[in-house]
């Protein structure tokens, strides 16, 4: 039976080499995103190993404080570090100060922004404690600066150059007197990074007086553990503040780092498996059609002996062999796919510090038995089916998959797709969890190719008409084909629903999210223009621009409102909010937040106002007092002085600038608000504010217009990426379109050779062909339309509690995916077409 595997492997080559480059592609998706995994893991555990190997202990506060974007530390007190540098074993001492800076280049652009983040440190006072090593140049003093290597090249800056750097303090010029790698990169992550003289550093991007932690280094013959010992019993005890090892310190932040990254691969691996489970379509219909069609040829060998699990052992063992070559092929083309998407995240700033790829054996292993298992479960049922056939089947000429009933099936179907929506519709209409809407789109999703070939033999006589008027005999004939046998039909469409449901389901719920923001933006927004930053993102998670912007515009005599709001974080009991401090003077001017009871202008820096959704859902009430954590050690009791109604104005809760000066971490603003003055023209307005923000290149001026198309490009950009990854997906069906196929015109070859002889020309065998793929793909593409949207509007409706309140379906993209549909399906015919108008007809016709 062996050799009956190998020689039906060499005997039908084209076959196999199709099929397997589905499961190929698939793999190589995979493997690559496991690599560059494995890349970020090997690579930050490598430099950050390096970079903090001079590290024994570390001072830092045991507070956290809750931002808009994640946990970061309080920072402590600078007399510490006098305390600390007296304690025995202590060979060095370099106080930590970090916030945000942005560096401008020499053409007025800001370098960095959204993505990787933008850094202003305080120099090390010992470089033995650096992460950084200098390699141009010397230490920065008072008015001077070093950058990171990279964005000195960037600037492009030489030294002595002045530098403009963007602070919460405002733009300052420094000169440029150095510049630095970390370990060998010549900056960590794509980030930019700015470093000042200690004193600089504290006023600029950190607080006067305070320092973010102290980095120590022992005296030899100290260990570690000894070290941190005596700086735990130096350290006052009611400071709120902790000695960790240096070990310690690294680990954190390599798992800081590479779970930065982790979100991007674990969303790589989604669309991975998304092609691996399209490709087990394409394999399961393969080896039914090869089953199928090698009828004559199984039953003669259990004519001559063979045994039923032989049988299924020959078929299985074809897919193993398959299995094999596609996985071995696809890590292959997974190590070339993780060099190209390294390359990706080069240009987009977010370059690897590495010398090369890692690829691990275990990630090698688990792309080749990923691949080998999905190829072999696929073809289970083929293999089940192989075995049943009986001896005396040699004496029939079959040749074609048989023909089964299909009320089993449809029966199955039916209660799927019922019960499916069922459960969408249930929660929907009681308000309840969505958890049974994501069942219910799966057992919908289930049900619906099942009954692909009862819906599938339809929708082929719907088109036999206008194919009959568009290509005459070959349209109708094709028709015929893929009406003929429904199961093929479906089976192979079934692979590109899957990818135009998706498809479909993702335009659906971002062109709905889009029109909510529009119709908010439309109905909240008072302002005449938004000052945004364009780009900017500190290491403490700080998206904005200095508070002196918002008052510099206020002064202007264009402008009757200058209304600032700024973004961070607190803790209601266990639950982190982001949360918005606002002038509450000046904001019912420039932003509408509908109905509201209570009064806002009483929130002074102990009163919250929150939401009505808000309220509702955690039970609150105007005047009661509610605990809002700053940090993880201090809580602030602060009364609800104000409940309103548009919580997708701003966010469900509001503190004042004044409380957030207080309890916030960072000092930027995130918008500043600006409402003209009445006889003051648009034109005039954008001048007067320009001459503001024209000098500081990392804020972008907006009117309501630009703001909306600002406010959604992050939609964007994330349905063009969607769209992307599933493109693979997409390749793979019309592959197994192809391969379907060619597969049907061997087993037709008796039937083309008649057609042929009875007068048809290779042109109209050709268009037979063509049009047959065009109904396989149109089956696929209005199947995975409908479903795309009627999955796109289950979630959107169930979102409706999480502020997506519009719903929009948007035709003319749907239209334009099932015209792509189409041309895909004329694509992956052009193969299969010339090999069907070139069957010889004298051989044809006398094929058994």
């Amino acid at each position: 039976m062996l050799r009956v595997v190998v020689k039906g492997v060499l005997a039908h080559k084209l076959r196999f080499v199709l099929t397997a480059l589905s499961i190929g592609l698939g793999v190589a998706f995979l493997s690559a995103t496991l690599i560059y995994s494995a890349t970020i893991t090997r690579t930050f555990s490598d430099l950050v190993g390096d970079t903090t190997r001079g590290v024994d202990g570390f001072v830092r506060s045991t507070e956290t404080a809750s931002t808009a974007w994640g946990e970061q530390r309080v920072r402590i007190d600078e007399s510490l570090v006098d305390d600390v540098r007296a304690v025995p074993g202590v060979a060095a001492v370099s106080p930590q100060v970090e916030g945000y800076a942005q560096v401008v280049a020499k053409d007025g652009r800001a370098l960095g922004g959204f993505g990787p983040p933008t850094f202003g440190e305080g120099w090390a006072a010992d470089d033995r404690l650096s992460a950084y090593g200098l390699v141009e140049g010397r230490a920065p003093g008072p008015g001077e600066v070093v950058l990171d290597r990279a964005t000195m090249r960037n600037g492009p800056f030489a030294l002595g150059d002045p530098v403009t750097v963007l602070t919460q303090q405002g733009p300052a010029t420094f000169t440029l007197v150095g510049a630095v790698r970390y370990g060998s990169a010549d900056s960590p992550a794509g980030a930019t990074l700015a470093f000042f003289d200690l004193p600089t550093a504290q006023q600029l991007v950190g607080e006067p007086g305070k320092v973010d932690g102290i980095a120590v280094g022992a005296t030899e013959g100290v260990s570690q553990d000894e070290l941190v010992e005596r700086l735990r019993a130096a350290l006052p005890a009611d400071a709120r503040v902790e000695a960790v090892t240096g070990d310690q310190i690294a680990r954190e932040a390599r798992d800081g780092l590479i779970s930065g990254m982790a979100f991007f691969s674990s969303f790589l691996l989604v669309f991975a498996l998304i092609a691996l489970f399209v490709a087990t379509f394409i394999i399961h219909n393969t080896f039914s059609i090869l089953v199928a069609q090698r009828t004559r040829e199984l039953a003669l060998l259990r004519a001559l002996g063979a045994t039923r699990r032989q049988v299924t052992g020959s078929v299985l063992g074809e897919a193993l062999v398959l299995g094999v070559a596609a996985s071995v092929a696809g890590v292959a083309g997974g190590v070339v796919l993780a060099f190209g998407l390294k390359a990706l995240l080069d240009l987009l700033g977010l370059n690897l510090p590495a010398a090369g790829l890692a690829v691990p054996a275990a990630t090698i292993a688990v792309a080749a038995l990923v691949g080998v298992g999905v190829t072999v479960v696929a073809a289970l049922v083929p293999a089940r089916r192989a075995s049943s056939v009986a001896p005396m089947a040699a004496l029939q000429a079959a040749g074609a998959e048989p023909r089964r009933g299909l009320r089993a099936r449809t029966a199955f179907g039916v209660v799927a797709t019922a019960l499916g929506v069922v459960a969408i519709a249930a929660p929907l209409l009681a308000g309840g969890s969505s958890g049974p809407v994501a069942l219910g789109l799966m057992a919908v999703f289930v049900g619906v190719v099942a009954l692909g070939p009862v819906l599938g033999r339809p929708l082929a006589r719907v088109l036999r008409a206008p194919l009959a008027r568009l290509g005459g005999e070959p349209g109708r004939l094709a028709s015929d084909n893929a009406a003929r046998n429904p199961r093929r039909t479906s089976a192979t469409a079934a692979a590109l629903m899957l990818g135009v449901t998706l498809v479909g389901t993702v335009t659906v719920l971002t062109a709905s999210t889009k029109a909510t923001i529009d119709g908010v933006i439309d109905q909240a927004l008072r302002a005449d223009l938004v000052i945004a930053p364009s780009g900017g993102f500190s290491g403490y998670g700080a998206v904005g621009f200095s508070p002196e912007v918002a008052g510099r515009v206020a002064s202007l005599p264009e402008v009757a409102t200058a209304s600032p709001i700024r973004v961070g974080g607190v803790k209601v009991g266990d639950e982190s909010l982001r949360i918005a401090a606002v002038d509450p003077t000046t904001l019912p001017q420039v932003l509408d937040l509908g109905h509201v009871d209570g009064d806002l202008a009483a929130l002074g820096d102990d009163g919250l106002a929150v939401s009505a959704a808000a309220a509702s859902a955690h039970g609150w009430q105007l005047g009661q007092q509610v605990p809002v954590g700053f940090s993880s050690e201090q809580t602030t009791p602060m009364r609800i002085v104000a409940v309103y109604e548009r919580d997708q104005a701003l966010t469900p809760e509001i503190i004042s600038l004044a409380a957030a000066d207080r309890g916030f971490r960072d000092r930027l603003d995130s918008q500043v608000l600006v409402r003209l003055r009445d006889g003051v023209t648009p034109e005039a307005g954008r001048r007067a504010v320009e001459q503001v923000t024209t000098g500081q290149p990392n804020l972008q001026l907006q009117d309501q217009t630009a703001f909306k198309a600002a406010t959604t490009a992050g939609l964007d950009q994330l349905l063009a990426m969607v769209y992307a990854l599933l493109l693979l997906s997409i390749v793979i069906a019309v592959v197994g379109i192809a391969n379907t196929l060619a597969l049907s015109i061997h087993e037709r070859v008796h039937e083309l050779g008649l057609l042929r002889a009875l007068g048809m020309t290779r042109r109209q065998v050709r268009s037979t062909v063509r049009f047959e793929s065009v109904i396989i793909a149109l089956l696929g593409a209005v199947l995975g339309i409908v479903l795309g949207v009627g999955f796109g509007v289950a979630i959107t409706l169930a979102l409706d509690s999480q502020g997506i309140s519009q719903l929009v379906v948007p035709v003319a993209s749907l239209v334009v995916i099932a015209v792509l549909a189409a041309l895909a399906g004329v694509v992956a015919a052009l193969s299969p077409a010339r090999h069907a108008a070139r069957v010889d007809v004298l051989r044809a016709i006398t094929t058994e």
